[in-house]
């Protein structure tokens, strides 16, 4: 009598994960969505539009139109790639958490911030997140830290 044959294993899941842009809204040389493509099957790009980041000094019109363009510049080049980028309102962290939830996301990956208020959004994400958050530093010509306006963090 032949044994019968094992049942297959099922595939596993492919494994997701979030790239949540911050200041580092481009494709080329970003050390975010490079370990995001790496180590993941999917990746789901996203920017956060943060009423807390206007309530900082970030609602001025001439920064707000140039962030709406950088917003389509980016979406443009991920779209070019076969992607989107997923643009939510509200809380940084809660939306983050919430897209992981809904797209079964292992991680989150961004760019680790140098000022207060970056330090701030990192520690509410990684409440937020715990272990799957991932942070990665940018490419930068002077080391975070170096150099300080008067009067300012970053």
């Amino acid at each position: 009598m032949p044994k019968p044959k094992p049942k297959p294993k099922p595939a596993p899941a492919p494994r997701t994960a979030v790239v949540l842009f911050t200041q580092d809204l481009r494709l080329h040389d970003n050390p975010a969505l490079h370990a995001a493509r790496t180590r993941a099957e999917q990746v789901v790009p996203l920017f956060v539009l943060d009423p807390a980041v206007a309530a900082a000094g970030f609602a001025a019109p001439n920064r707000q139109a140039f962030l709406a363009d950088s917003l389509a510049d980016l979406d443009r080049a991920l779209r070019a790639a076969g992607s989107r980028l997923v643009l939510r309102h509200g809380d940084t962290a809660q939306q983050c958490a919430r897209l992981a939830a809904e797209v079964g996301a292992d991680t989150v990956h961004a760019a680790a911030g140098v000022s207060a208020f970056a330090v701030r959004r990192e520690r509410a994400l990684r409440r937020a997140l715990g272990q799957r958050l991932h942070l990665h530093e940018g490419l930068t010509i002077v080391a975070p830290g170096a150099l300080v306006p008067a009067g300012r963090d970053h």
